[in-house]
């Protein structure tokens, strides 16, 4: 796996957020862990990060709330779930909120630092993709301003 920015990890179980820690550790600048998914949307609001792994079944807010919160404050944040149990209806929600993956517990290490990897290969891919057809648009927009431009000078002329 390659080295990424900032990680935001949030698990209640404290033995499972330390195990999680440690797995991503090396594949980070920094590894944030919180056992309260409250106290980590002020981390989102405060850091940015690169990707969020949350557990769905939170005491005070669940997964899918937290995802509804910071996603309405428009951050677009890859995000994976941990779960107990992985059903259908669980599944479909994560896809409609724009989850990237949902693992369940237990996880092989390896799988999961690989999945990660992947998620954020393909969100640096959409975003260079956006960056340049971004810059494309931009040039072509100068390109027709510069055309008006030429056009209307040939008309001050005529």
């Amino acid at each position: 796996m390659r080295k990424y920015g900032n990680l935001l990890i949030i698990d209640d179980e404290l033995d499972l957020g330390e195990i999680l820690v440690d797995l991503f550790q090396p594949h980070f600048e920094k590894v944030i862990y919180c056992s309260d998914s409250t106290e980590a949307i002020g981390v989102t609001k405060s850091i940015e990060l690169s990707a969020i792994i949350t557990d769905v079944n939170m005491p005070n807010l669940p997964g899918d709330q937290f995802v509804r919160k910071i996603r309405s404050a428009g951050d677009l944040t890859p995000i994976v779930f941990l779960t107990g149990e992985a059903s259908k209806e669980l599944v479909l929600t994560a896809l409609r909120l724009g989850v990237s993956d949902v693992f369940e517990k237990p996880f092989d290490d390896n799988f999961l630092v690989h999945r990660l990897d992947r998620i954020l290969e393909i969100e640096k891919r959409r975003r260079n993709l956006f960056s340049q057809t971004n810059k494309e648009k931009v040039s072509t927009e100068k390109k027709l301003l510069g055309l008006l431009h030429v056009i209307s000078e040939s008309k001050k002329v005529s």
